[in-house]
Parts: C-alpha cells; structure tokens; sequence
C-alpha cells in the first residue's frame, strides 16, 4: 500500500472537504421542499462524524451522500412534500 506524505493528506483533506461544500449545496437546493438548510447541512455533518477517521478520503463524499438520501427519504411522506 502507498502511504501518503503530509503535503499529500493536506491536498486530499482540502479536496474532500471543497467536495463534501458542493454536495452539501447539492443536497440543500435538491431537498429544498422537503428539508430546511441547516437540517440538510446537520445531517451532513453528522454523517462525516459516524465515518470516524477513515484511512481512505477518495469515499467519503460518495458515503455521505448515501447516508444523507437514505436519511432523508426515511421521512414519513407528509414531511417530504
């Protein structure tokens, strides 16, 4: 396995963290009429916090994205719309 030097994990981090801003816009104006901003954005937040520290960045906006939709569309109906 490749190990990333400093210089490196700063380039990913900022990377998934410029992803993970634009995802979040995504989420927020997708589910305009169903969540308000900042519970789109918690819910964000949230599901970067439960993957912890993961050893592979590439993954995580993808994950995050999965969570928030599954979290969102558990909804009761009449929330939704």
């Amino acid at each position: 396995m490749i190990e990333a030097t400093g210089a490196q994990e700063d380039t990913l981090s900022v990377s998934v963290g410029a992803q993970l801003e634009r995802l979040t816009d995504r989420l927020v104006v997708e589910y305009a009429d169903t969540a308000p901003a900042e519970e789109v954005r918690g819910l964000v937040e949230a599901a970067v916090v439960d993957l912890g520290e993961p050893r592979v960045l590439t993954y995580v906006p993808v994950l995050v994205d999965r969570a928030v939709r599954a979290e969102l569309r558990q909804r009761p109906a009449e929330l939704r719309s």
